[in-house]
C-alpha cells in the first residue's frame, strides 16, 4: 500500500463515520452552548470540542482483532520515539 492509498482509506473511514454528528451532538450541549458564548475560551473550545469527538468515534474504530490491537501499540511506540 502506498501513503497516498493509506491517506484515502483513512479519509473514508472518516467519510463513513459518525464524526461531524458526533461534533455536532457536541457543540449543542447546552454546557458546550454557555461556553461559546464567552470569547475568552474561543481558542480553546474547537480543540477540546475535537478532542472528544475523537475518543468518542475511537470506541467504534479501536482494533478488534490481536493483530490490529498489535499493529496500533507497534504504531503508537514508533511515533513516541
Amino acid at each position: 500500500m502506498t501513503p497516498v492509498k493509506c491517506k484515502e482509506m483513512v479519509c473514508a473511514l472518516l467519510e463513513d463515520s459518525e464524526f461531524n454528528t458526533a461534533i455536532d451532538q457536541i457543540i449543542t450541549n447546552q454546557y458546550v452552548s454557555n461556553m461559546l458564548e464567552d470569547t475568552d475560551y474561543d481558542k480553546y473550545i474547537p480543540r477540546a470540542v475535537l478532542s472528544i469527538a475523537i475518543t468518542k468515534e475511537y470506541e467504534r474504530f479501536k482494533p478488534v482483532s490481536e493483530i490490529g490491537i498489535a499493529i496500533e501499540e507497534h504504531i503508537r511506540k514508533a511515533l513516541s520515539m
